[in-house]
């Protein structure tokens, strides 16, 4: 979807440059920052939550950076319902504040999902077997250097609640309306 968004590449190539320049980076202030700015590079002028975390994830991977999607807000919101939190909302939809996207709401959702799923012993499991094969790959996510575990704990946290909310948005897990 990044690919078919019609941007003025010049002008985001300078934003990503920008961002990635960033002596402090705060996750839940500037990637809302940053699609806002992407937002005025877009042609059709559509919300730019999901490019800018998708964005802020690579550029800067060892930030808590989570990656907003439609899918993954159901999830989160199914997993706030399932502890009992009433901030949760009436539906399962995206985190919205007004009319805009709430990336700090969902950032904090997902903070505590991924610190439920790091307790659970088959995320462990999933998070070491990754870290072994790109040990085994000698790729570039086996440099913890660039790459931190928790990068990686990110990315298959970001994985799960895509397949969570894919699975409530087609009622194949409880949907409470």
């Amino acid at each position: 979807m990044l690919i078919r968004a019609s941007w003025e590449t010049e002008a985001v190539a300078a934003e990503i440059r920008g961002l990635a320049s960033l002596p402090e980076f705060a996750p839940t202030v500037d990637i809302p920052a940053f699609a806002k700015r992407l937002q005025a590079l877009n042609k059709r002028k559509a919300r730019q939550t999901s490019a800018a975390s998708k964005i802020a994830t690579f550029v800067h991977p060892s930030s808590d950076v989570y990656i907003w999607d439609a899918l993954a807000t159901k999830s989160a919101r199914l997993r706030a319902r399932e502890r009992g939190d009433e901030a949760a909302g009436a539906d399962l939809d995206v985190y919205r504040n007004g009319k805009e996207h709430d990336y700090a709401a969902f950032h904090a959702a997902c903070a505590r999902a991924r610190e439920e799923e790091v307790r659970q012993s088959d995320f462990q499991q999933a998070v070491t077997d990754l870290l072994a094969h790109f040990k085994d790959q000698g790729c570039e996510m086996s440099n913890r250097d660039k790459v931190p575990d928790h990068f990686i704990e990110r990315r298959l946290l970001d994985k799960l609640m895509f397949w969570e909310g894919w699975a409530v948005d087609r009622g194949q897990l409880p949907h409470f309306a």
